[in-house]
Protein backbone atom coordinates (compact mmCIF):
# COMPACT_ATOMS: atom_id res chain seq x y z
CA UNK A 1 0.00 0.00 0.00
CA UNK A 2 1.23 2.95 -0.59
CA UNK A 3 1.14 6.33 1.77
CA UNK A 4 -1.31 8.28 -0.03
CA UNK A 5 -3.95 4.94 -0.59
CA UNK A 6 -3.40 4.47 3.52
CA UNK A 7 -4.06 8.21 4.18
CA UNK A 8 -6.93 8.33 2.31
CA UNK A 9 -8.89 5.16 3.64
CA UNK A 10 -8.00 6.34 7.16
CA UNK A 11 -9.97 9.75 5.93
CA UNK A 12 -12.50 7.60 4.07
CA UNK A 13 -13.51 5.34 6.90
CA UNK A 14 -15.18 7.10 9.32
CA UNK A 15 -17.22 8.21 6.97
CA UNK A 16 -18.33 4.86 6.26
CA UNK A 17 -21.15 5.22 9.16
CA UNK A 18 -21.75 9.09 9.92
CA UNK A 19 -24.47 8.00 12.50
CA UNK A 20 -21.87 6.22 14.54
CA UNK A 21 -19.46 8.92 13.76
CA UNK A 22 -21.68 11.34 15.37
CA UNK A 23 -22.61 9.60 18.18
CA UNK A 24 -19.53 9.35 18.71
CA UNK A 25 -18.66 12.78 18.81
CA UNK A 26 -21.47 14.03 20.91
CA UNK A 27 -20.21 11.25 23.34
CA UNK A 28 -16.92 12.74 23.61
CA UNK A 29 -18.33 15.75 23.50
CA UNK A 30 -20.62 15.30 26.53
CA UNK A 31 -17.76 13.81 28.34
CA UNK A 32 -15.81 16.68 28.17
CA UNK A 33 -18.28 18.87 29.37
CA UNK A 34 -18.96 16.34 32.56
CA UNK A 35 -15.68 16.69 32.84
CA UNK A 36 -15.70 20.41 33.01
CA UNK A 37 -19.07 20.71 34.62
CA UNK A 38 -17.41 18.44 37.77
CA UNK A 39 -14.03 20.47 37.87
CA UNK A 40 -16.05 23.75 38.47
CA UNK A 41 -18.43 22.01 41.00
CA UNK A 42 -15.41 20.81 43.02
CA UNK A 43 -13.68 24.07 43.26
CA UNK A 44 -16.79 25.83 43.53
CA UNK A 45 -17.98 23.47 46.69
CA UNK A 46 -14.43 23.72 48.56
CA UNK A 47 -14.75 27.23 48.37
CA UNK A 48 -18.10 27.94 50.33
CA UNK A 49 -17.20 25.12 52.24
CA UNK A 50 -19.79 22.60 50.85
CA UNK A 51 -17.65 19.66 51.37
CA UNK A 52 -20.46 16.87 51.30
CA UNK A 53 -22.03 18.67 48.06
CA UNK A 54 -18.54 19.40 46.24
CA UNK A 55 -18.06 15.19 47.17
CA UNK A 56 -21.34 13.99 45.54
CA UNK A 57 -21.02 15.78 42.57
CA UNK A 58 -17.03 14.67 42.12
CA UNK A 59 -18.55 10.88 42.29
CA UNK A 60 -21.51 11.54 40.40
CA UNK A 61 -18.91 13.07 37.21
CA UNK A 62 -16.16 9.81 38.34
CA UNK A 63 -18.97 7.92 37.45
CA UNK A 64 -20.38 9.10 33.74
CA UNK A 65 -16.97 9.50 32.98
CA UNK A 66 -15.65 5.94 33.80
CA UNK A 67 -18.95 4.60 32.37
CA UNK A 68 -18.29 6.83 29.14
CA UNK A 69 -14.74 5.64 28.56
CA UNK A 70 -15.59 2.12 28.71
CA UNK A 71 -18.30 2.69 25.88
CA UNK A 72 -15.65 4.38 24.03
CA UNK A 73 -12.67 1.70 24.78
CA UNK A 74 -15.06 -1.20 23.78
CA UNK A 75 -15.97 0.95 20.29
CA UNK A 76 -12.31 1.18 19.94
CA UNK A 77 -12.07 -2.50 20.04
CA UNK A 78 -14.97 -2.91 17.58
CA UNK A 79 -12.98 -1.27 15.21
CA UNK A 80 -10.08 -2.91 15.85
CA UNK A 81 -12.26 -6.22 15.24
CA UNK A 82 -13.47 -5.14 12.07
CA UNK A 83 -10.11 -4.42 10.78
CA UNK A 84 -9.01 -7.47 11.45
CA UNK A 85 -11.33 -9.01 10.06
CA UNK A 86 -10.23 -6.77 6.68
CA UNK A 87 -14.03 -4.94 6.82
CA UNK A 88 -14.54 -1.35 5.53
CA UNK A 89 -17.55 -1.15 7.69
CA UNK A 90 -17.58 1.41 10.65
CA UNK A 91 -19.60 -0.55 13.47
CA UNK A 92 -22.60 0.64 15.29
CA UNK A 93 -22.84 1.77 18.56
CA UNK A 94 -24.40 -0.71 20.86
CA UNK A 95 -23.79 0.58 24.65
CA UNK A 96 -24.30 -2.37 26.76
CA UNK A 97 -22.02 -4.63 24.80
CA UNK A 98 -19.54 -1.58 24.13
CA UNK A 99 -19.53 -0.66 28.19
CA UNK A 100 -18.59 -4.80 28.61
CA UNK A 101 -16.15 -4.86 26.24
CA UNK A 102 -14.33 -1.75 27.75
CA UNK A 103 -14.33 -3.05 31.12
CA UNK A 104 -13.20 -6.37 29.69
CA UNK A 105 -10.49 -4.39 28.24
CA UNK A 106 -9.88 -2.39 31.64
CA UNK A 107 -9.25 -5.67 33.54
CA UNK A 108 -6.90 -6.98 31.10
CA UNK A 109 -4.89 -3.44 30.90
CA UNK A 110 -4.92 -3.87 34.87
CA UNK A 111 -3.70 -7.36 34.66
CA UNK A 112 -0.85 -6.62 32.19
CA UNK A 113 0.27 -3.67 34.30
CA UNK A 114 0.74 -5.89 37.74
CA UNK A 115 2.51 -8.60 36.26
CA UNK A 116 5.50 -5.92 35.56
CA UNK A 117 4.61 -4.50 38.58
CA UNK A 118 5.54 -7.63 40.59
CA UNK A 119 8.61 -8.68 38.36
CA UNK A 120 10.02 -5.37 39.24
CA UNK A 121 9.31 -5.60 42.63
CA UNK A 122 11.11 -8.88 42.82
CA UNK A 123 14.36 -7.45 41.28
Amino acid sequence: MEIGEIISDAIRYPLNNMKSLLIYIVIMFVMALIIIFTGIGLVAGQETNQLFASGIIGIIGLILVIIIGLLVDGYGLDIVKLGIDKSDAAPEIDIGRQVIAGLKYLIVGIVYIIIPFIVMLLL
